[in-house]
């Protein structure tokens, strides 16, 4: 479905975690001073599907003016068909960054109890979590850590930018390139995965099995990053712990590639990779590539260290088992 400059369009500012379904292996930051006192808000659920419709909730003192600004009727409780743009403050520091979407999406005036059935009135902390949106779990996209890449102006003249509301409405001459460029940015976006399948299908490698597996795998990943606005250099070389450095703005990640030409995942790390990958948890990333000499079903699966959890996961919650081996060089001098 493509969306309109002319649709209603809602941004709804909530705390910052990666996967909005609780907080088992997730945490929220920066979501306000309820949020940073307690430890818990009520979005821990916005992304979490029940049957087949996700519940979302932004806090905005109990009330989403519909009829003001979308001309509802004055008799309406809710709206329907809005685009509903959330966005998080990266907790880095480096802006506030559009996190996900719902589409088709129907927004309470107030706050609705949820439905019995769900984890937002049953759950593990005794709390009933109201929302004030809903959508189709068809309708909406979350997007991963790493592709939060879309940064909203913060209010630094009047009328132009977001500012401390957490329901923003991009009114106004000022914020027309905004919400054009918004509008467009959801309009192109594709995982940048399935783009840089796209580009390495077309891209001739010739060079034994073995060798092609790696330089697919490298390929792959270096165009994924470029996607996401990365400058990555290959330092594969250098032999310093990790083959792709990837440089945006204040931001350096260090990226471990693997290739492997099945889909199962069972990987060696060096004692020099393994160092870097553990003294380096924030910024590295290692990304193992599956099926890499079927570029039809080739796929990237990119592990982040988890704090919470003190695991390495991917998007899909999917762990690393890590067993780490010693081991030693012993000769006899005669």
């Amino acid at each position: 479905m493509k969306i309109n400059i002319n649709d209603n369009i809602l941004f709804a500012r909530v705390g910052w975690m990666k996967n909005y379904n609780g907080l088992n292996g997730d945490s929220i930051k920066g979501g306000g001073t309820y949020v940073d006192k307690n430890n818990i808000g009520w979005e821990i659920y916005n992304f979490t599907e029940e049957n087949g419709v996700y519940y979302g909730y932004v806090r905005n003192g109990g009330c989403i003016d519909i009829h003001k600004n979308f001309n509802a009727q004055t008799e309406d409780d809710f709206l329907d068909n809005i685009i509903v743009v959330w966005l998080a403050n990266d907790p880095n520091g480096a802006g506030t960054k559009i996190i996900g979407w719902y589409k088709n999406a129907r927004v309470y005036k107030y706050y609705k109890e949820p439905p019995k059935n769900t984890k937002r009135f049953k759950n593990d902390y005794d709390m009933i979590f109201e929302y004030n949106i809903e959508a189709h779990v068809k309708d909406c996209t979350l997007l991963p850590i790493d592709e939060r890449i879309f940064n909203i102006p913060k209010a630094k003249t009047p009328g132009y930018g977001i500012g401390r509301a957490n329901v923003w409405y991009c009114k106004g001459d000022k914020n027309k390139n905004i919400k054009k460029d918004v509008v467009k940015y959801i309009n192109n976006y594709k995982n940048p995965k399935d783009k840089s399948r796209e580009k390495l299908k077309k891209k001739k490698i010739n060079i034994q099995r073995k060798q092609k597996v790696e330089q697919n795998a490298i390929e792959y990943v270096k165009q994924y990053y470029e996607e996401l606005g990365y400058d990555v250099s290959s330092v594969e070389l250098d032999n310093i712990g990790w083959d792709l450095t990837a440089i945006k703005n204040e931001e350096e990640l260090y990226i471990g590639v693997k290739g492997l030409s099945s889909n199962n995942i069972n990987i060696g790390l060096t004692p020099n990779e393994y160092k870097y990958m553990k003294n380096n948890s924030k910024n590295y990333r290692l990304s193992i590539v599956t099926n890499a000499l079927d570029l039809d079903n080739i796929k990237l699966n990119i592990f982040l260290y988890n704090q919470e959890n003190n695991k390495w996961e991917d998007e899909n919650g999917d762990i690393l088992n890590i067993n780490e081996i010693i081991s030693a060089n012993i000769k006899v001098n005669i």
